[in-house]
């Protein structure tokens, strides 16, 4: 599977460090997408979602979501936690959670659950969505710095960095700390 990714992220203005933190991730067929959004705002909440994409950079993406949400969550324990996205693309097949307040939007008609809780703190229980991805498509996730509700042309037409623009100057949240990646993806050619 080809994927085409693009990004952006700001602090809250009047801040130097932001919370909210991306990492794509490739390893052979496998893709880790991740977005993370540390509670809190300036360097202790960019300290956390640092340390939990440090453990994701690094953790096995061979056993699927469980071990690595587990890793975070055993990683930010005791201390502020984040919400967090993780799609894991798998040859052509998405496996999804969400923690927390962090959205995801998706072309690939693959119903999108969420789970309450934070990570490094308390998850009432932990659920995952999945799917196949048979043809081009797009993911956009993206931090609660950015309006929940973000007009679907704004998603879906332009290619990624454009998208990414757009939707950091038409829906970004200046009180907050504000993220969003953007992820292409076309099938293998045979």
């Amino acid at each position: 599977m080809r994927l085409i990714t693009a990004e952006a992220g700001a602090p809250r203005d009047g801040e130097r460090l932001s919370g909210d933190a991306i990492l794509v991730r490739r390893d052979g067929k496998r893709s880790l997408l991740a977005l993370i959004d540390a509670l809190g705002h300036g360097p202790e909440a960019h300290a956390v979602a640092s340390r939990a994409c440090d453990i994701l950079r690094t953790a096995s993406l061979d056993h699927g979501l469980p071990p690595l949400l587990d890793a975070v969550a055993q990683g930010l324990a005791g201390g502020r936690g984040a919400a967090g996205m993780l799609c894991l693309l798998d040859g052509e097949h998405l496996h999804g959670c969400g923690v927390g307040n962090v959205q995801l939007r998706t072309t690939a008609g693959v119903p999108v659950v969420w789970s309450e809780g934070v990570l490094g703190g308390r998850i009432r229980k932990l659920r995952f969505f999945e799917g196949a991805l048979r043809s081009r498509g797009r993911l956009v996730l993206w931090s609660d710095g950015l309006a929940t509700r973000v007009a679907s042309d704004a998603l879906t037409d332009a290619t990624p960095a454009v998208a990414v623009e757009r939707l950091m100057r038409d829906y970004r949240y200046h009180h907050d700390d504000a993220s969003v990646l953007v992820a292409d993806w076309e099938p293998s050619l045979p």
